[in-house]
């Protein structure tokens, strides 16, 4: 098996095993209860800090999604640590940075992954700020265009404590999971 964020990439999405793609097809399965018969297509990914396996989350459960047959995206939303290009074997550029900063169309923006129906708008390499994250009004307008092209949208955001504009991008998603590590958080 490939390595991926110190993990073994096992059916596309990380963790150890095929327990791992079963517990994400299973929270997967469950982003659509109680929305009222219709799909939610908008899911952001986060944590109180670093190290948490939001990322790894996020992955597995677009890798899920997407092997359910829903066309998914992933979003990388933090530019401190940006890393679903590398979880998912993709190029940093073009990408969301290069869109906003650089002119860069969305379209060329977004790469295809090995697994069918699966893509990846990564963080990009536009000299930003660290600190750096869309504004929600340019972000919402972001998600309005992506939707018209995917059946889910699963965005990989900065920790919510250590980015003081994730919070403002929470109302723009349909659901919000935080990933959190036994003992740790």
């Amino acid at each position: 098996a490939r390595i991926v964020l110190g993990r073994p990439l096992v059916g596309g999405a990380v963790g150890g095993g095929d327990s791992a793609l079963e517990a994400a097809a299973r929270v997967a399965g469950t982003l659509d209860l109680g929305s009222g018969g219709r799909p939610v297509r908008t899911v952001l990914v986060t944590s109180s800090r670093a190290g948490e396996g939001r990322t790894s989350l996020a992955v597995a459960l677009a890798s899920a999604s997407a092997r359910s047959g829903q066309r998914t995206l992933l979003v990388d939303l933090d530019p401190l640590r940006p890393a679903l290009h590398a979880a998912t074997g993709t190029d940093v550029s073009p990408g969301l940075s290069n869109v906003f900063y650089d002119g860069v169309l969305v379209r060329d923006a977004v790469h295809a992954t090995s697994i069918p129906d699966l893509y990846v708008l990564p963080i990009g390499n536009a000299s930003v700020d660290g600190a750096w994250f869309p504004p929600a009004k340019d972000l919402e307008a972001l998600l309005v265009y992506l939707g018209r092209s995917f059946d889910r949208i699963i965005a990989d955001a900065a920790p919510i404590l250590e980015s003081g504009r994730v919070p403002a991008a929470v109302p723009l998603f349909e659901r919000v999971l935080f990933a959190a590590r036994a003992g740790r958080t």
